[in-house]
């Protein structure tokens, strides 16, 4: 993608469908508190916790070199790399294989595009997890996780009932609440193990150093909440107490453990969203903002892989 494809990029298909993507969960999740995985879950949301499982087990084969403290960029972290880059077609492989029997015959029947089909999901896992020759991660390679979720919902992979269902809101819900807290445990062991720099940081301009759409989706967790407002991010007990339940106040308190001093002078956007009365009003802005820092952003956007579910092409119809 070049800078004159940015246009073309916000009308295309996969943009549309990327839209969809996100705020279908984002409605999905709304009143709902994050969980672990449970036995009557879709079975491919629990092939992708085991696959997080194991992508976070690769840390025992690429522990940290020695290095200057407080330095950034562990250079183990592209040996890590390099093992989820080896991985992933076998892990894209143990989601697939957890797909509903309609699935599995549309992928037997054309070995070429269920291929190509591969080949995507493939990219945007192991663009998932930073860059190796920055040793950063950043709302790029988060990005890259989402299209993965949702590459996988639009070909009926997360479907439980083999394609004939009409978008379970228990797929959505499985894949905010359940799968997206897993992803960010995995993604913040990267970064304190490996001393991650954040990629494209606006400093105390920005929302956060390292992530986005679980402050989006976050604040739909907690619309109408009897007692959490947006003014509570201030409450650091009442942050830790609830970090479990929404991912929200995950990010809160992530921040409040890894950055010194005053809440609103190293992160200003947050402090000054806390004055929003009302969570809604903070999710409406939420998706705004992301659209427009994100999506929008040539510098993040020119790294996405397109393919047959997420096509580079006009808008249908």
């Amino acid at each position: 993608m070049s800078a004159a494809d940015l246009g073309p990029w916000l009308n295309s298909e996969a943009f549309v469908r990327l839209a969809w993507f996100l705020q279908t969960v984002n409605a999905a999740v709304t009143h709902a508190p994050c969980r672990r995985a449970r036995d009557d879950d879709p079975p491919a949301i629990t092939a992708l916790v085991t696959v997080l499982d194991t992508l976070q087990s690769l840390t025992d084969q690429a522990p940290p070199e020695p290095q200057a403290r407080g330095r950034f960029g562990n250079k183990a972290f592209r040996t890590y790399l390099s093992l989820v880059d080896a991985q992933a077609p076998e892990l894209v492989n143990v989601v697939l294989a957890a797909a509903g029997p309609d699935v599995q015959s549309a992928l037997a029947a054309d070995l070429v595009a269920a291929a190509r089909v591969r080949d995507e999901l493939v990219a945007y896992l192991v663009d998932a997890f930073g860059n190796a020759t920055r040793i950063d991660y950043g709302s790029g390679h988060e990005l890259a996780f989402v299209m993965f979720l949702g590459a996988l919902e639009l070909l009926a992979v997360l479907d439980p009932t083999g394609g004939m269902r009409q978008h379970d809101t228990d797929v959505f819900q499985g894949i905010g609440l359940v799968v997206m807290p897993r992803y960010l445990e995995l993604v913040r062991h990267l970064q304190r193990t490996y001393n991650l720099e954040p990629a494209g940081s606006h400093g105390v301009w920005g929302l956060d150093d390292f992530q986005f759409v679980p402050y989006y989706w976050g604040s739909s967790q907690l619309i109408d909440h009897k007692h959490i407002r947006p003014s509570s991010i201030l409450d650091k007990e009442l942050v830790e107490h609830f970090a479990a339940d929404y991912m929200y106040l995950s990010c809160i308190h992530y921040i409040h453990r890894t950055k010194n001093g005053p809440f609103f002078e190293h992160s200003r956007m947050l402090y000054d969203i806390s004055d929003v009365p009302r969570w809604a009003k903070v999710n409406g802005g939420m998706l705004k903002m992301y659209v427009a820092e994100v999506l929008s952003k040539f510098p993040i956007v020119q790294h996405i892989k397109f393919g047959v579910v997420f096509p580079f092409a006009p808008i249908a119809g």
